[in-house]
């Protein structure tokens, strides 16, 4: 096995669209301020990598814990190429004296679950792991998908102009103003901000050069809303938002969100991946059902009149290889108080 060099891994991963930023090596760079180490691994070819994986790996009080957030990522997934994979990673993870091994594979990948439990992988899902997304498509730019937006939103984008909101695109100085509305985004929510420190937020400037962008919903030069991209291959992710809670009436979030879909499609991204969306709410969609009061509630409503689909994604698995935990494992699947607590612990932070 002849592990890809860093520069012709990054190239491949853009060049197929199995390829996302979590497997980039800049992502790993990034992962490396809170503790995670990087193990990349695969096969290269003359004409470039066939398949590859870059697992993230870091202590734990459970001992040694690792995650492939977004791979293997194979140029063709055959069976046995999916099965060569598969079994390399597992290799990897016993030479890396893992307990365990969270891997969910690309969002755009055909391996399966049971391409996972053959290879000794827990059928059992990983709580915490995003499951579904919400995808704009780009392509014929903004008068095709600004016509499947709901009909209030492009009222709303409107009289936002109207009322006075303006929309700017910042610079790497911008990133602590960036952090503080999305920790007060955080603190409304009672969710702990992720990541927790500007400085992590630095470094992703910096391992991704000129994949970032931050944009600012501003009324008379106050910003009040914020949108965090990150662009790689054919696909823009707004990966972190925030708000400061005021100005709701003049709809500055819906502005810059629109504003930020236009500018994707603009510099040539081919759809705009909003990052999460309730599985639940995902699957009532896809298969044709109105969505219940609640969800209709739901912050993730917010995305889909933007004209955004649901999209389900591969399930993230949990390979145990510590036989203590695999008992615990084995026994979650009958318990699953037990299997909560358990996944949680080993999940990936």
């Amino acid at each position: 096995m002849m592990i890809p060099p860093v520069h012709a891994w990054d190239a491949f991963l853009e060049s197929t669209p199995r390829g996302q930023f979590q497997q980039a090596s800049g992502w790993a760079r990034v992962k490396a301020e809170e503790g995670w180490q990087a193990l990349r691994l695969g096969l290269a070819a003359e004409t470039g990598p066939s398949w590859g994986a870059q697992i993230l790996w870091k202590e734990t009080r459970f001992g040694r814990v690792g995650y492939v957030s977004k791979g293997p990522v194979l140029a063709e997934e055959s069976p046995a190429a999916i099965a060569t994979a598969l079994t390399h990673l597992r290799q990897a993870a016993r030479q890396l004296g893992l307990r365990a091994l969270v891997v969910q594979p690309p969002d755009e990948s055909r391996i399966s679950a049971a391409d996972l439990c053959r290879q000794g992988f827990s059928a059992l899902p990983l709580p915490g792991v995003i499951s579904a997304t919400a995808l704009v498509d780009l392509r014929g730019g903004p008068a095709a998908f600004e016509a499947r937006m709901n009909r209030r939103t492009r009222q709303e984008a409107r009289q936002a102009v109207k009322r006075g909101v303006t929309v700017r695109w910042g610079t790497r100085a911008d990133l602590p103003l960036f952090f503080e509305l999305m920790r007060g985004s955080c603190r409304r929510q009672n969710t702990t901000p992720n990541p927790g420190r500007v400085e992590i937020l630095e470094a992703l400037w910096d391992a991704f050069p000129g994949r970032i962008q931050i944009g600012f919903a501003q009324v008379q030069e106050e910003a009040v809303a914020s949108l965090f991209l990150i662009g790689f291959g054919p696909r823009c992710t707004f990966w972190k938002k925030g708000w400061n809670s005021q100005e709701a009436a003049r709809h500055a979030n819906c502005l810059l969100n629109v504003a930020a879909l236009r500018r994707a499609a603009d510099q040539g991204y081919r759809f705009v991946d909003f990052g999460a969306l309730d599985r639940p709410l995902a699957e009532t969609l896809l298969a044709g059902r109105s969505p219940t009061p609640a969800q209709q509630q739901s912050r993730h409503t917010f995305n889909l009149r933007l004209g955004a689909q649901p999209k389900l994604l591969p399930p993230a698995q949990l390979l145990v290889l510590n036989p203590v935990l695999r008992g615990m494992a084995n026994v979650s699947s009958r318990c699953r108080p037990l299997g909560r607590w358990l996944f949680r612990a080993l999940s990936p932070g």
